[in-house]
């Protein structure tokens, strides 16, 4: 199905995954996607949202800030934190008092180290520290396979559904490739997540974006 993506659609996904290591995410989530997705002014995907009244800029910055917090929050989203105000729980004061006993992102997610086992890698690393003088491009390759597996972080099931549903969401209108606007229909698709939260906040749904994306695409043809 990979093959299908369009070149912007690919380097989105995969802008997703650095998303994910600069926020200390342990998962990829459809948050990230969109963060891809946002990365790209060029996209058809940003070209809508910009048509709709998001500024695909600081769309991303409203993004980002609110996954930061969630971060700190033990992964509670906003909307998570303010239910839990209404029953007298201050989210708040509760991660303010963890940090200043435990120190910054005391109750962020923990994301445990992995390292990978794939046939050949150990065999790789024992040759790589064999004693004896060290070249830097050997040092250079040992500490990249050292780290290969240390960095990975999963894609959630839901991450997986939205990729799948790309597909979907092209065929319906009739496209015989994947492009950056299906990634956002199939992202407005799950109708939850701070994603979709955040794209809410606008009053932007899948309706409104499928009407844009055919529009735009006919007045381009």
């Amino acid at each position: 199905m990979f093959e299908r993506f369009t070149p912007r659609a690919r380097r989105s996904v995969l802008q997703a995954v650095q998303h994910a290591r600069r926020l200390d995410s342990p998962t990829i989530g459809s948050e990230h996607l969109l963060l891809g997705l946002l990365d790209n002014p060029d996209s058809l995907a940003a070209q809508v949202l910009s048509e709709l009244g998001a500024d695909p800029a600081e769309l991303a910055r409203r993004l980002s800030a609110e996954l930061t917090e969630s971060h700190r929050r033990a992964g509670l989203a906003a909307a998570d934190a303010a239910a839990l105000a209404d029953l007298g729980i201050d989210v708040e004061s509760v991660v303010r008092h963890a940090e200043e006993s435990f120190g910054p992102g005391a109750l962020a997610p923990y994301r445990p180290v992995r390292c990978s086992r794939r046939p050949g890698r150990v065999q790789k690393l024992a040759r790589l520290r064999k004693p004896g003088p060290r070249k830097p491009g050997r040092l250079r390759k040992l500490d990249q396979l050292q780290w290969q597996g240390r960095d990975h972080r999963p894609m959630r099931g839901e991450t997986k559904k939205v990729l799948e549903r790309c597909l979907t969401e092209a065929r319906d209108l009739r496209h015989n490739y994947i492009g950056t606007e299906h990634v956002l229909l199939a992202i407005l698709g799950l109708r939850h997540g701070p994603a979709w939260q955040v794209l809410a906040s606008y009053d932007i749904d899948q309706v409104m974006v499928r009407a844009q994306v055919v529009r735009l695409l006919r007045q381009a043809s």
